[in-house]
């Protein structure tokens, strides 16, 4: 029986770049390579597409470029065809491609998009969920109204930042300090601030409108901050919920990635606000047709009652992400959960 031709795309030009090279040597040291014919592909910084035939830990290092015969530059084709930039020539088509790209171009629905025009099977939510998965306003706009319990927050586009003084009052007048600023389409807390005080709200403003032309200001609410994994399968699989205790006041990007924080698998809370949490998140999954996977944030406050934060539509695949740590305490070992994965995309 012959392998399936896997492409494995990580990288690519955003803020995430380094956490989707961590995701990716996770599932390539994961993989089962008597079942796949395995193609790494890395997006650099600026864009450009590359096949790389060289070691997992120069990855990890993000020195795979070091070596001048580890990669050559390629590109995707609309035919779903990879071809080689010094000769013009086809080289290889995939079964199925997993992108395990973060953020801005990944996670957003472009790549998606593309892979869909090509008609090439690919792991993940399709193009349009991604798109609005990506948008807190979005996101939010549309939850909301299907009466998912969402913290206090209000938009600003970037047009509205010469009045600075009325955004702050319309903050002001409909949540209290402290609150969140965040870009309104950034992954891994990138450009979140915590504004404890209204001296501190036009940086945080400012710094998270460097990020993104649309921001959100969202209501701090004091808790447990708690992930759902969600996985399709026969039966739609929703984990128990898993607690981060962060190592910084919040789960910012340092706590996520660079220094660590706790994970208390199952969250340390009360079964029934587990089954709440589970039960909103598949919700959350279905109200926004999601598919293939998914993994759904809340704060569950004192009261145990959970409020929506956000969903990830390219949940982090690193070695100490909660995604597959909840999948393997529902029985799924990491190679297991790459399989079904990629079954369900060529299903």
């Amino acid at each position: 029986m012959s392998r399936l031709r896997l492409g494995v795309v990580m990288g690519g030009n955003s803020a995430e770049y380094e956490i989707s090279l961590f995701s990716g040597c996770g599932i390539l040291s994961n993989l089962n390579y008597e079942k796949y014919d395995v193609s790494t592909i890395i997006i650099d910084k600026s864009g450009d597409w590359h096949l790389y035939f060289g070691d997992i830990e120069k990855i990890k290092s993000d020195k795979w470029q070091e070596n001048i015969s580890d990669f050559r530059r390629v590109e995707f084709t609309n035919s779903g065809k990879l071809i080689m930039c010094d000769s013009a020539q086809d080289f290889k088509t995939f079964d199925v491609v997993f992108p395990i790209l973060h953020g801005f171009g990944g996670e957003d629905g472009k790549i998606q998009g593309m892979f869909e025009l090509s008609a090439t099977p690919y792991v993940g939510c399709g193009a349009t969920c991604s798109s609005v998965c990506m948008d807190k306003y979005l996101t939010n706009t549309i939850l909301e109204k299907h009466g998912i319990n969402i913290p206090k927050w209000i938009t600003f586009w970037c047009n509205e930042r010469k009045v600075i003084a009325q955004m702050q009052a319309a903050v002001e007048k409909s949540m209290e300090y402290p609150v969140f600023v965040k870009p309104a389409s950034n992954g891994s807390s990138i450009g979140v601030v915590k504004v404890k005080h209204e001296s501190e709200l036009l940086c945080a403003l400012e710094f998270a409108f460097a990020k993104d032309e649309k921001v959100l200001v969202q209501q701090a609410i004091e808790g447990s901050e708690v992930e759902c994994a969600i996985l399709e399968g026969r039966e739609l699989i929703v984990s128990v919920p898993g607690e981060i205790e962060p190592c910084n006041e919040f789960y910012d990007y340092e706590a996520k990635y660079l220094k660590p924080s706790v994970l208390h698998i199952p969250a340390r809370i009360s079964e029934a606000a587990k089954k709440e949490v589970q039960l909103a998140a598949k919700c959350v999954y279905e109200l926004l047709s999601c598919r293939s996977m998914a993994r759904v944030d809340f704060i569950v406050d004192k009261r145990g009652k959970p409020w929506f934060l956000e969903v990830n539509t390219i949940p982090g695949f690193t070695e100490i992400s909660m995604y597959p740590k909840l999948m393997m305490e529902a029985g799924l070992r990491y190679s297991e959960l790459i399989d079904r994965l990629i079954e369900l995309a060529v299903t």
